[in-house]
């Protein structure tokens, strides 16, 4: 989700989750810059143009999850989930905003819940979860504590959150940036809190916490670090240096005009998405102000990562946006807006066309 509020941006994790030697660092150079879309890279693999007759068009800013067949794309200005099976024919739309007793005047986030397939859609404002069936017939809601933007929820019924924007004096979560709330609503652990003194208390609104192929991943932003989150807590097991791009981690301890002096003259890198398999890291680099955008696809197994600058690269997948799923079997796939002249393989397309996917088999 792109959507930026600078007031609340930025925050500092502590250094006291757990940080090893497995801990993969990746050095970032603006400079490097090679076609990860190439023949050597990847293979274009297969495209599924998603349902345009009868159904709502799907941006390809939408958040998407891939679950038991189906695509489930959720649309930030309705605030609703399109579901399509993997040919790309609509099934239906889960959620209703409004302000009914079955119904959410706004949401930030969804997530599947993977004992029953339920969506489940998260209201910051309300501190409420709104359940879904597959369907899209409402269930029930679920209380919640704090004011979290970002979640996801564990096979034990347990959900993960991230602290939103709204200041939470609730001593039951304090500083804490992530926590786990139990079944029953109550908070359970609380994980890489804030430091006191932050002139910026809350994190950038943005989709930080991530599920990739089952595992799920929290991002921070500008530090480059990245930790899986497990029921015994986190780990951190990704950073980038982005070299002299790199966030100030005092930066937060000086006042707000020090901030932004720091990110308008600095302009430093964040990653907007991470995804991970047995074999492969994918990042999309950012810089603070959206000019200038990069791929990054890390081999585990040599080390080597290769960078595509997204501006200055002459392939005909320049347009495209992060991933959006790097699958166990190493397809990474991409959600695009058509119309792409560019590709010759795709149908022909519209303004009025829905979203594509294409799919590329890493090498």
């Amino acid at each position: 989700m792109k959507t930026i509020i600078l007031s609340a941006c930025l925050f500092m994790l502590s250094c006291n989750a757990h940080k090893d030697s497995k801990v993969t660092t990746i050095n970032f150079s603006e400079e490097e810059n090679c076609d990860i879309f190439s023949n050597e890279s990847m293979e274009l693999v297969g495209f599924t143009p998603l349902d345009s007759i009868g159904s709502p068009i799907v941006s390809s800013d939408s958040k998407m999850v891939e679950s038991d067949g189906s695509y489930y794309f959720f649309d930030n200005s309705t605030m609703v989930v399109h579901r399509f099976d993997h040919s790309g024919k609509f099934l239906n739309s889960i959620g209703t905003r409004g302000r009914g007793p079955t119904e959410y005047s706004a949401v930030e986030d969804f997530c599947i819940d993977p004992a029953n397939g339920n969506i489940e859609f998260l209201s910051l404002m309300a501190q409420q979860l709104y359940i879904y069936n597959n369907d899209g017939v409402f269930i029930s809601t679920f209380k919640i504590q704090g004011y979290p933007y970002s979640f996801t929820k564990f096979d034990d019924g347990s959900y993960l959150f991230c602290k939103g924007q709204v200041a939470d004096e609730n001593v039951k979560i304090g500083n804490a940036q992530l926590y786990t709330i139990d079944k029953a609503g109550g908070v359970k652990e609380r994980y890489l809190p804030i430091e006191k003194n932050n002139a910026f208390r809350t994190p950038m609104r943005d989709e930080s916490i991530q599920v990739s192929n089952g595992n799920v991943f929290f991002k921070t932003w500008f530090t480059g670090d990245v930790y899986e989150i497990t029921k015994s807590g986190p780990r951190q097991v990704t950073t980038i240096d982005f070299k002299d791009r790199a966030y100030d981690k005092t930066i937060l301890e000086k006042s707000s005009d020090a901030f932004m002096e720091f990110l308008t003259t600095v302009n430093p890198y964040n990653i907007g998405r991470y995804l991970e398999n047995e074999n492969y890291i994918y990042i999309y680099v950012t810089d603070a102000n959206y000019q200038k955008f990069y791929h990054l696809l890390h081999n585990k197994a040599s080390g080597k990562t290769q960078i595509t600058n997204a501006i200055r690269n002459n392939s005909k997948y320049l347009t495209f946006g992060p991933a959006k799923s790097l699958t166990s079997d190493n397809h990474l796939i991409f959600l695009i807006d058509p119309p792409i002249d560019s590709i010759p393989q795709l149908p022909a397309a519209t303004l009025n066309s829905n979203a594509i996917l294409i799919t590329f088999k890493v090498r």
